[in-house]
């Protein structure tokens, strides 16, 4: 779903539908925010976050915001319709990206309202209350974001079933790798169990072996990059 296809369903939406929260962005209708959502993907797929210079190797959930942000300053005039530049009497500010938030579009002398983000220097913020930034004369963003209002949390929004589900996984693919790994030490310590039928069951064990090895080996790789993340400057 790309905006250029979409202009009226865009239009239509701002005009009926309710605004939700959108943490570190602002208050969108759902049919907006899909295609935001939906666009960026679609960049990310074409690999245009290379381009953007975003290292997808070590991609995270504030990276993305990052260059959904980017997307959305591409296309703020699709995204905002009501900001028609040429009927406009007055000049906006553009969509801008603070470091912590992707600030939304804002006539000049009005000030951008938005909820405060999930995380930013490692810490974690309550969304519920909100953050802004005023425009100044000349479509021009005042120096700093106002976060004055944005608590800091002692742990992540994100829902612990995640984690949980995590850690019964990591737990059953590691028990699973010692009892391969005792089944394994068996067949091959016994002369007697060396016949070509057991040599098949070896080969399936050692199968099951490297699969169990590179499930836990990535998870371990995944948390460590997400404890990066946490202590990442954004």
């Amino acid at each position: 779903m790309l905006f250029e296809d979409h202009e009226d369903e865009v239009k239509k939406a701002w005009d009926s539908a309710p605004l939700k929260s959108r943490p570190g962005f602002g208050f969108y209708p759902d049919y907006v925010w899909e295609a935001l959502e939906k666009t960026t993907e679609y960049f990310l797929s074409q690999g245009k976050a290379e381009e953007g210079g975003i290292n997808l190797s070590n991609f995270s959930i504030a990276r993305k915001d990052e260059f959904r942000c980017g997307v959305l300053h591409e296309y703020w005039l699709k995204v905002f319709p009501k900001f028609d530049v040429e009927n406009l009497e007055k000049i906006p500010c553009f969509p801008l990206w603070d470091g912590a938030s992707c600030i939304p579009p804002t006539m000049e002398g009005d000030t951008a309202v938005f909820p405060c983000m999930q995380m930013y220097d490692g810490k974690f913020y309550s969304t519920q209350n909100n953050a802004s930034r005023k425009c100044l004369s000349g479509g021009f963003w005042e120096d700093k974001t106002n976060y004055t209002l944005c608590d800091e949390t002692e742990s992540s929004p994100g829902p612990p079933d995640i984690e949980i589900s995590i850690i019964v996984y990591f737990i059953g693919y590691s028990i699973s790798l010692l009892a391969l790994l005792c089944a394994l030490c068996i067949f091959l310590s016994f002369r007697e169990m060396r016949c070509m039928r057991h040599k098949i069951h070896i080969g399936l064990f050692l199968t099951y072996i490297f699969t169990d090895l590179a499930w836990i080996i990535t998870s371990l790789l995944q948390n460590e990059v997400i404890e990066n993340e946490r202590v990442l400057v954004l």
